[in-house]
Order: C-alpha cells, then sequence, then structure tokens
C-alpha cells in the first residue's frame, strides 16, 4: 500500500513539475499586431543585462590595480592572458560564430569602462597612463569600439 502511494505521489509531482516547467521556459506571446516587437524588446532587454554584467565585471576586475582590456578570438577553445605592468589583455574565446555578437556585445561594454577610466585620468592630468589605455584600445578592438573617437583621443 505504501508503495502504491509513494508511485502515484512520485507521478503526481513529476507532471507537476512537467506542467511548471513548461510553463516556465514558454516563449511569451508576439503580439498580434507587431510580430518583430517583442523580438526587439527582448534584444534591447539582453543587450542591457550584458551592458550590467560587463560593468559589474570591470568594478570587480579593477579591485585588483590592473586595467584588462577585453577581445575576442574566433575558433579558440581556451582563454589567452597576456600580463605587462598595470595592463593585462584577455582574449575570450568564441567557438561558436553564433556567439560572436554576444561575446563582442559583452566586451564593448567592458572596454567602455576603460575609456572612461582613461577619460577620468585625462582630468587628474594622469596623460601617460590614459594614452597607454587608449592605444591598447584601437590596437586590440576587437569589438567595434569608435575607432575615431579613440583617434580623437590620442591627437
Amino acid at each position: 500500500m505504501k508503495r502504491i502511494a509513494a508511485i502515484r505521489l512520485a507521478c503526481v509531482l513529476t507532471v507537476v513539475l512537467g506542467v511548471s516547467l513548461g510553463c516556465a521556459y514558454r516563449k511569451p506571446a508576439r503580439s498580434s499586431t507587431d510580430p518583430t516587437r517583442t523580438s526587439q524588446n527582448e534584444f534591447s532587454s539582453l543587450c542591457s543585462v550584458l551592458a550590467e554584467l560587463a560593468i559589474q565585471r570591470y568594478e570587480e576586475d579593477a579591485i585588483n590595480g590592473k586595467i584588462t582590456i577585453l577581445t575576442v578570438q574566433t575558433n579558440h577553445f581556451e582563454f589567452a592572458k597576456y600580463s605587462e605592468g598595470d595592463f593585462e589583455l584577455l582574449c575570450l574565446p568564441v567557438v561558436s560564430p553564433d556567439d560572436l555578437a554576444g561575446f563582442s556585445r559583452f566586451a564593448y561594454d567592458y572596454n567602455e569602462c576603460n575609456i572612461r577610466k582613461a577619460d577620468l585620468m585625462v582630468q587628474a592630468g594622469q596623460y601617460q597612463q590614459a594614452k597607454m589605455i587608449y592605444q591598447l584600445l584601437l590596437r586590440f578592438d576587437s569589438c567595434g569600439l569608435a575607432t575615431q573617437r579613440l583617434e580623437e583621443r590620442l591627437g
């Protein structure tokens, strides 16, 4: 009798969990008037989340006192890290071409924090270190940073 009750309970839990997970992972309903609106909102939301994660990661990395520049590499399976003095270059591996946009966006947002830091260094009169940051970002950018904007700061 106890065994039958246990089997029934297991079946009920399986059904409830299956229905719950199905509802949790169900795609949001598309608007009947504008089917692309939801996907644009989802894309915008994902970009915002990536930006927040990149900023948080930058703040955590800044604690160690080194200035880290991110770049992406395709067809590599391992992280590559190069250090010299106060600077680190971290190459993020992008194994699948489908992941390139996400990794590039993360690195772009992370490196935007470096541009902001260098701008603040210029305001504080630390021109040499700011120049080095701008040069490294310009040299190793594979994420779409505004080249013209960096060149103007170096000019």
